[in-house]
């Protein structure tokens, strides 16, 4: 910002000096008659120089000083009857001082107002000698990685050789190799947590965030080892959902939820995620169509509250007090009964769905099959009260 400054007042100090002549209020220039006067007296002593080295007759000088008399005169009246340079020149100046300064104050203005839209005024100065044990750094990295590279070629077994490049290749976003330098890695000097959490991580990434088969398999290679490793239970958490394992995603989730130290974000979204859990299975289990349920985003830190999902949140809650009002006033069919204790028990409404399956109890008094089925789900759903 400093070195732009100064620039700018430069440019303003250069172009005062350049105008600087025009704001003389006196411009000196040389008389035209005084100039004249003279050169016609030079004739003049000429004309009486040459008479007396007999070049010319008396009556011929006489004559001759005649006509320099008549220019004289006539240059004289030429004179006096014309503007002088002098006076254009300063009427000239006088009429454009004006807008000589708008020139030079326009052009340090309009440099200024560009470098602050284009530039980076608040950038931080960063000293030359900074810069270049940057550059010298970037320079070192990419000449080891070669030479490591080399060293693999010509010993593809080096143990060390594949740990080594392994990090920075993952470091880089290069997952591919990241991929392979880890799985070399673990073939060469066996399994550990760390190693099996990055080539899961290197495999996330060259899958673009889907937890495939490779990567779950993976991940529960890192549980065995580290049953509480949050990584691994997270992303096979995701891997659940986005493969259509709501109940096992939601488990997950909760667990997830359980842990002490989690932070707020990650609380948030984890409650995100079960809230749109919930409904996905709602809207399976009631049957509602509709091509709005909100799937699981490849960036797991986006928030999902969507205006598509609290559209079909409200839709299914207005599906569910519909159901539940229909079977109270006019009664339904089992699979009617079922759907409706399902509902509030997914929505974690235990005591309603409580109080849903004692109405239906009470429905289907008498019909044993409808009773024994509705028992069943009850057990089922973990709703322990008895007729």
């Amino acid at each position: 910002m400093i070195f732009w400054i100064i620039c700018t007042i430069l440019i303003a100090i250069t172009i005062f000096f350049v105008v600087r002549p025009l704001f003389h209020t006196k411009v000196v220039l040389p008389d035209r008659k005084d100039t004249e006067v003279a050169i016609y007296k030079n004739q003049l002593q000429e004309i009486e120089y040459d008479v007396e080295r007999n070049l010319i007759s008396y009556k011929e000088a006489e004559l001759a000083k005649l006509e320099i008399s008549r220019r004289l005169i006539a240059s004289d009246d030429s004179y006096f009857a014309k503007p002088s340079l002098e006076s254009n020149a300063m009427s000239c100046i006088g009429s454009h001082k004006y807008y000589v300064v708008v020139i030079c104050a326009g052009i340090s203005i309009f440099t200024s107002s560009i470098y602050l839209l284009l530039g980076t005024p608040g950038l931080k100065g960063k000293p030359y000698a900074e810069r270049t044990n940057s550059e010298l750094a970037k320079a070192r990295i990419t000449e080891l990685i070669a030479r490591v590279e080399a060293r693999l070629q010509e010993k593809p077994d080096d143990p060390r050789g594949w740990d080594v490049i392994a990090p920075v290749y993952l470091s880089q976003e290069k997952y591919l190799k990241a991929m392979h330098a880890y799985r070399r890695a673990i073939q060469l000097n066996g399994e550990n947590e760390q190693r099996l959490t990055k080539y899961a991580e290197a495999t996330l990434g060259a899958n673009g965030g889907n937890v495939s088969a490779a990567v779950a398999n993976i991940y529960q290679r890192v549980i065995g080892l580290n049953p509480d490793h949050f990584n691994a239970l997270f992303w096979l958490t995701v891997g659940h959902e986005q493969h259509d394992r709501f109940y096992q995603a939601i488990d997950g989730y909760n667990k997830i939820l359980e842990r002490q130290g989690l932070s707020l974000r990650m609380r948030q979204l984890v409650t995100e995620r079960i809230t749109v859990l919930r409904y996905k299975i709602l809207v399976e289990q009631l049957d509602f169509k509709s091509n709005k349920v909100e799937r699981l985003s490849q960036d797991v830190g986006k928030s999902i509250s969507s205006s598509d999902f609290n559209e079909q949140k409200k839709h299914t809650l207005y599906m569910i007090k519909r159901l539940a009002k229909k079977l109270k006033r006019d009664g339904g069919d089992l699979f009617e009964w079922k759907r409706l204790i399902r509902a509030y028990h997914v929505l974690g409404q235990k005591q309603k769905a409580a109080e849903v399956y004692m109405d239906s109890l009470r429905a289907f008094h008498g019909k044993s099959r409808e009773l024994a089925t509705i028992r069943d789900l009850s057990a089922q759903l973990d709703i322990n009260i008895q007729p």
